[in-house]
């Protein structure tokens, strides 16, 4: 048997039940990072969290901080430190989806320049693919009691419904015979409803007098 195992979208088989209760993307996750000189051909390499690596042609040293598979829904990034000697570290992120984010949000360079991936001058990296892997958790059940356990849950329901929709009533009818006739007392109890129960106890007094009026 072959068939497509989704979430809340379980599998029969042999009398088993597979079901695909998690998933995730592994942590250690590689990103196929890119880079450039001004005009000239770039280079490109395969990175981790923690790889450092020099710039070909030149002292600078880059270390990979961060991989993130979607960063603030914007799509895979790497956070990256590039020092040189004896100058400051510049941070910046590195997005896949750069052009479109720029296209969205004008002038974003400007305004959040550690998203500016040629913050280090005169080099511009890029991202050329996220190497992200991801992994899936199969939980195999057999429960043959499935169908007592649902008989139960649909006597229970029926019972709740029983004692929470409708009212239990005692109604006594206690009858004197006093010098030749008769006399008719009712009462009547109930847990709940009381006005349906005197409604009733009314209905059931006119019965009564009807009943003595053709007699």
């Amino acid at each position: 048997m072959k068939g497509s195992l989704l979430v809340n979208h379980p599998i029969d088989f042999g009398g088993l039940r597979f079901y695909q209760s998690s998933y995730g993307v592994l942590p250690g996750s590689k990103a196929a990072l890119a880079w450039m000189k001004g005009a000239e051909k770039g280079s490109q390499r395969e990175v981790a969290v923690g790889d450092r690596f020099a710039l070909p042609g030149s002292s600078a040293e880059v270390e990979v901080l961060r991989i993130e598979n979607d960063l603030m829904r914007m799509g895979p990034a790497a956070k990256l430190s590039v020092t040189d000697a004896g100058k400051a570290a510049v941070q910046f992120w590195v997005f896949q989806n750069i052009e479109r984010i720029k296209t969205a949000n004008p002038g974003i360079f400007s305004q959040v320049p550690l998203m500016n991936p040629g913050l280090f001058a005169p080099y511009t990296f890029s991202m050329a693919k996220a190497g992200e892997r991801f992994y899936t958790v199969l939980q195999a059940v057999n429960d043959p009691g499935v169908p007592l356990v649902a008989g139960g849950g649909a006597l229970l329901v029926v019972g709740l419904m029983v004692s929470f929709f409708f009212s239990h009533r005692r109604i006594r009818v206690r009858v004197e015979e006093r010098k030749g006739r008769s006399r008719v007392g009712v009462a009547g109890r109930s847990n709940r409803d009381p006005a349906g129960l005197e409604r009733e106890l009314e209905r059931f007094m006119a019965e009564i007098r009807e009943t003595e009026g053709r007699s």
